[in-house]
C-alpha cells in the first residue's frame, strides 16, 4: 500500500490512478481513518467488500463543494437557522444529514429520502474532495442520490463493519487494515496526528427549525456552543 502526504504534489492524480485499479482508498481524517470510493455501484460494492458489509448498507459522502451538497436540500426541508454562509461552517467537523427527496425512498447512499455528508473545514482535504468531485462527474450514479447529479466521493470509517475495536484512529492499525484489505493507497494528513479527541464524527440531522443529534462524537460540544440554546434535540 502506497502512502502519500495530502500536501504532496500529485496526490489527486495518485487517488485517480489508485481508484482505477481498486475502487477504495484510505484517507486520514482529523479524528479517524476513513475510506473513499467513487459515487457509483462499483464504489458501493468496493466499500461493502472492504468493510465486510452486507448488501443494502448505507454510505455518506465527503463534502467538497458545499453549495452542490446543499443544493440537494428540498425546499420544505430548508432550515431557518442557517441563514448566513458562516452559519453552516459552524458545523465543521460533523456529518450533516439533509432531506434531498420528499419521499421515503432509500438507496445505498440515502435513507428515507435523506443523505449525509462529512463537512471538514477548508484546507488540503476539502480541496482534494473538490477535485475528486469534479473528476467523478462523468461516472457518478444519480440513482444513489435519488436523481440528483451529485458526484462527491462516498465515504465510511476504515474498519470492518461492527468490529468490537470500533473506528481506527492509530496509524499502525490503519496500515495493517489497509494491507490486509489490499488497499492501493493511504492519504496521510500527519498534521492531525496530535489531535487527542479521536473517534467517529457526530451525526446531525438538519430539520427545519432544529437539529437532531443522531450520534454523539468529538467536537459536538463545540458545535452546540456556537448555536442558540434549545436548537439541538
Amino acid at each position: 500500500m502506497k502512502e502519500l502526504e495530502i500536501s504532496e504534489r500529485g496526490v489527486f492524480e495518485a487517488c485517480i490512478q489508485a481508484l482505477a485499479s481498486f475502487p477504495v482508498v484510505m484517507i486520514q481524517f482529523p479524528e479517524v481513518f476513513g475510506l473513499m470510493a467513487m459515487p457509483n455501484r462499483e464504489g458501493v460494492a468496493g466499500l461493502n467488500r472492504v468493510k465486510s458489509r452486507l448488501p443494502n448498507k448505507l454510505y455518506g459522502s465527503v463534502i467538497g463543494d458545499l453549495e452542490k451538497f446543499l443544493a440537494m436540500h428540498t425546499e420544505s426541508g430548508r432550515t431557518n437557522y442557517l441563514r448566513k454562509q458562516e452559519d453552516i461552517h459552524k458545523l465543521n467537523g460533523s456529518i450533516i444529514r439533509i432531506r434531498i427527496d420528499a419521499s421515503q425512498r432509500s438507496s445505498s447512499a440515502c435513507l428515507n429520502g435523506t443523505h449525509q455528508g462529512l463537512l471538514l473545514q477548508e484546507g488540503a482535504a476539502r480541496e482534494l474532495f473538490k477535485h475528486l468531485e469534479l473528476a467523478f462527474e462523468p461516472y457518478a450514479d444519480p440513482e444513489l442520490f435519488l436523481g440528483h447529479p451529485f458526484s462527491a466521493p462516498l465515504c465510511s470509517s476504515a474498519n470492518i463493519s461492527g468490529h468490537p475495536d470500533g473506528s481506527i484512529t492509530e496509524i499502525e492499525r490503519a496500515r495493517h487494515f489497509g494491507r490486509e484489505m489490499g488497499l492501493p493507497l493511504l492519504v496521510r494528513c500527519s498534521e492531525w496526528d496530535s489531535i487527542r479527541d479521536k473517534g467517529s464524527y457526530p451525526v446531525l440531522s438538519l430539520e427545519r427549525d432544529h437539529i437532531i443529534i443522531d450520534r454523539k462524537g468529538p467536537g459536538l460540544e463545540r458545535i452546540m456552543a456556537s448555536f442558540p440554546d434549545g436548537l439541538f434535540r
